[in-house]
């Protein structure tokens, strides 16, 4: 939350570690993570003869765009997609903070986005497992919006893994999820 907030090294007084267990005690309340997860057949192909490999998921029908993901599910069999929410009230909370302190709204913001990434880190323990008992271990997530993995892609993985529906998690015509303490990503899984 600190790094969040941009603090670097600061010391921290008992006042703001007040507001901030008041905060992330405000969150927990309002959030309720949700997740789905499926797991897509990969296709590597090799274009012209270059050595670039492209690749598609292939249940999704859908080319992944940009060096980076292809560099970073190389060599997987498969992946698994997945789509991770809080829900629409950690929104509703930031937003009625900011009317009162945007101090206060800064720092739930900070408790949300790591309450997310502790959801995420969740998903992708259980997709751990599932995979590793069928003798297959994966990488690290990856979203669209990193590297030059368009963020245009979040819509076809919303739509593939049918968010709106299972757990209330739309995506806009910008590429925003909705709510916003959401993530898509892609998790790549190898031969052990």
């Amino acid at each position: 939350m600190l790094r969040l907030m941009g603090y670097r090294e600061q010391t921290m007084d008992d006042r703001l570690r007040a507001r901030m267990e008041n905060a992330i005690a405000q969150v927990e309340r309002a959030a309720k993570p949700r997740w789905v997860k499926r797991s897509l057949s990969l296709e590597h192909r090799q274009i012209g003869g270059e050595a670039n490999e492209r690749v598609r998921l292939m249940e999704a029908n859908l080319s992944l765009p940009g060096l980076d993901i292809e560099r970073h599910l190389a060599g997987a069999t498969h992946c698994v997609l997945m789509a991770v929410t809080i829900g629409y009230e950690v929104d509703r909370l930031i937003t009625r903070l900011q009317a009162i302190d945007l101090s206060d709204a800064l720092i739930a913001d900070a408790a949300a986005s790591t309450l997310v990434e502790q959801a995420c880190d969740r998903c992708q323990q259980s997709i751990q497992q599932e995979q590793g008992a069928r003798g297959f271990r994966i990488n690290a997530r990856y979203s669209p919006g990193y590297g030059d993995l368009p963020l245009s892609v979040q819509q076809s993985l919303t739509t593939h893994l049918d968010t709106a529906r299972l757990i209330g998690l739309y995506c806009n015509q910008s590429d925003v999820l909705l709510p916003r303490k959401s993530v898509t990503a892609i998790v790549g899984v190898f031969p052990m």
